[in-house]
């Protein structure tokens, strides 16, 4: 008789996702001026390198918009010693991972190998970042390659929209939003540009924006996975310690906020299939380097669970509502949305505005902040599993933690959040006077064009222009709030 034997299963190394160690951080700065962050995960296997320059969208005119995108593309045709399909073939000859994203306010390149590929990584990143080939010849190509990632040349089409839109025919209420809140700001301008901006880049300017940006002393470098970060360190030196830092391009200017802010509402009407509509509400806020991010994202949670709770499962108001805190590194906006029937968006609102108020009136008690700040955390946690998503969190906050400052404790600062803390920050930014809000109520749907098409169908072109006109300045004057 065969004797049989349970088979231990084999354990594995744990790699570290507590809470209570996650900013266990090694941070140098390299005597040019590069900073290194280094998190060691023992037993992952893989690291993950991130290269993070501040420039993007928001570091832009309208005049070069795009110029950031356009330069992350040209950084990836080509180095002194790799031509355009070296560049990334190199690098999944080896299983790894190579890519770039450009954003509002920062260019990320990034990496993700298997751990005793590090020297490889810091090898690739310095060639890519800092001896690039940006061939003029590559230029037009690559120009091509941006605008049919856009969607191709639709400028006029474009400019007709923004103007149907700011004139409230159109739908889209969180351009509407953000317009009023940083008119003129760069914060607006579009990552990828615009047909007009696009066309006008010339190398040499690109090469000018290029040669401000790109220097070790604006550069943070972040690396995540099974390596020794005192080795780190040496490689980091051995492979960008030989770039000379330069003088650091000035921070673009923080959007103008008024102080208290103001509250505003704004009614769009652009057509829709259906009655369904838009509801945003929020107020202004600060951004990710003010401490009270952190009881505004409690509360964004508590918000969304009651509110998901009243509206979805009890009264079948709506399939969902979100409820954020969005912010950029210095201005942000609190954020309710959800889609609607139109005609339920009275009892909708009233809803939220129930909830705000408790807030504000201090009857959250500490089982619901418990909750949300539980959620809050697991939330995160499941964020930054694996060794590339924690990176990408750490990049956040190498944005606007200065070389002097700690990096914030996310976990402790959320475990900090009181009902008091609560009751404070919803008095203070979502105050009656402070909010906004914006509504899209489609003013023009097939139902309800319907009967209006078939009255001017035997009228020609100029019944049909008399009755749109009659009815879009009916819609601008007489609309609902």
């Amino acid at each position: 008789m065969r004797k049989l034997f349970r088979r231990k299963r084999p354990t594995a190394p744990k790699p570290a996702e507590r809470d209570d160690d996650l900013n266990a951080i090694r941070r140098t700065t390299l005597q040019n001026g590069l900073r290194l962050w280094v998190r060691q995960r023992p037993g992952t296997g893989t690291v993950a390198i991130l290269a993070q320059v501040p420039v993007g969208s928001r570091h832009e005119s309208k005049e070069n918009n795009g110029i950031s995108h356009f330069l992350e593309h040209m950084i990836f045709t080509g180095t002194r010693r790799w031509d355009e399909h070296e560049v990334t073939e190199i690098i999944r000859r080896r299983g790894g991972e190579a890519n770039a994203r450009t954003a509002q306010e920062d260019t990320v390149y990034w990496l993700h190998l298997k751990a005793d590929d590090l020297a490889l990584g810091l090898d690739w990143l310095s060639e890519v970042l800092f001896r690039p080939a940006i061939a003029v010849e590559k230029f037009d190509k690559e120009r091509r390659v941006i605008i049919n990632e856009k969607g191709g040349n639709w400028g006029r089409f474009k400019y007709v929209m923004e103007w149907v839109e700011d004139r409230g025919f159109g739908w889209n209420i969180f351009r509407a939003v953000r317009n009023r809140l940083w008119p003129e700001s760069s914060l607006l301008l579009p990552v990828i540009g615009d047909d007009k901006s696009l066309q006008t880049i010339e190398h040499s300017g690109l090469l000018d924006f290029y040669r401000t940006h790109y220097l070790p002393n604006n550069l943070t470098l972040v690396v995540v996975g099974d390596v020794d970060p005192e080795e780190a360190e040496v490689m980091t030196e051995q492979y960008f310690g030989e770039f000379e830092a330069g003088t650091l391009p000035p921070k673009p200017e923080q959007p103008l906020t008024p102080t208290p802010p103001e509250g505003f509402r704004v009614r769009l009407h652009g057509p829709s299939i259906n009655d369904q509509g838009q509801l945003l509400l929020g107020a202004p806020t600060p951004g990710m380097q003010h401490a009270d991010r952190y009881p505004l994202m409690v509360l964004a949670e508590i918000m969304e669970s009651a509110l998901t709770r009243e509206i979805r499962f009890e009264r079948g108001l709506v399939y969902s509502i979100d409820v954020y805190p969005a912010m950029y590194t210095d201005v942000g906006y609190f954020v309710v949305y959800t889609t609607a029937e139109s005609n339920r968006f009275a009892e909708i609102q009233q809803a939220i505005d129930n909830q705000i108020m408790r807030a504000i009136s201090g009857q959250l008690d500490t089982v619901a902040v418990d909750a949300a700040r539980s959620a809050v955390r697991g939330r995160a946690l499941l964020a930054m599993e694996g060794n590339l998503n924690e990176a990408w969190w750490l990049s956040e906050d190498a944005m606007y933690t200065p070389d002097e400052e700690p990096i914030p404790d996310y976990f402790a600062a959320i475990n900090a959040v009181t009902p008091k803390d609560i009751q404070r920050v919803a008095n203070v930014y979502l105050a009656e006077g402070n909010r906004y809000e914006a509504i899209h109520r489609p003013g023009l749907t097939p139902r309800r064009a319907a009967l209006p098409a078939a009255i001017t169908a035997g009228l020609g072109l100029t019944g049909v222009s008399v009755w749109l006109a009659t009815w879009l300045n009916r819609r601008k004057t007489h609309s609902k709030p």
